[in-house]
């Protein structure tokens, strides 16, 4: 029997003293992983032209979008994400809030690639080295919190979480309580922040004991 739950539920459970983790190395999102568009920035800052410096100012800020795009799929928020239509810079505030730092340059960043699509400001040699320099530091800062993603949860006697990204959905399984499956969708309130939250801290101290 599977009964459909809201997260307020899960929310209720202790995320403190887990016993029982589980690990996905190779989540299929995204299918072109931020290093590549990293990768793809340093090429073409090699140039002197100025069709050079506009590809590595576009693929610097891929890098760094696709970054924080996946960290919004480690702690499932992607969906609500994608339901809210959320911009770079409400990206950048709700990582924020999940205490991952996100220096204030990466919006200058932003700023920048959107005076180049909406403007067509020229970027300089100096700006697109810059911000290559920043994207390459942050996706180094925020590496091994997309390497091991955390699937699954569960405390002895009490209860298990799974996590299921890509269909958008959790499962509580109630040990103490013979009900069945509990699935709650990911986009279907704002306690996914809230959820997000206690996630990220139970991942910080689990990345430090680890």
């Amino acid at each position: 029997m599977t009964n459909t739950i809201t997260v307020k539920e899960l929310l209720d459970r202790s995320f403190e003293m887990v016993s029982k983790l589980s690990f996905d190395d190779k989540l299929r999102f995204p299918e072109i992983k931020a290093e590549d568009f990293l990768e793809f920035a340093k090429e073409d800052s090699k140039g002197m032209d100025l069709r050079s410096c506009v590809n590595a100012l576009g693929n610097v800020k891929r890098a760094i979008e696709c970054r924080i795009d996946f960290i919004l799929y480690v702690y499932c928020l992607h969906k609500k994400s994608e339901k809210e239509n959320w911009n770079f810079p409400k990206k950048i505030e709700i990582i924020e809030q999940l205490g991952i730092v996100a220096p204030n340059i990466l919006k200058r960043i932003n700023k920048k690639r959107n005076e180049l699509e909406h403007q067509y400001v020229k970027p300089t040699k100096e700006e697109v080295e810059n911000g290559r320099d920043v994207a390459e530091l942050f996706l180094a800062s925020t590496s091994q919190l997309v390497a091991h993603p955390i699937t699954g949860f569960a405390k002895e006697g009490d209860y298990e979480i799974k996590l299921n990204r890509e269909e958008g959905i959790a499962t509580l399984i109630d040990k103490k309580n013979i009900i069945g499956e509990q699935l709650a969708n990911m986009d279907d309130d704002n306690g996914w922040l809230e959820f997000a939250r206690r996630f990220a801290k139970l991942e910080t101290f689990l990345l430090r004991v680890i």
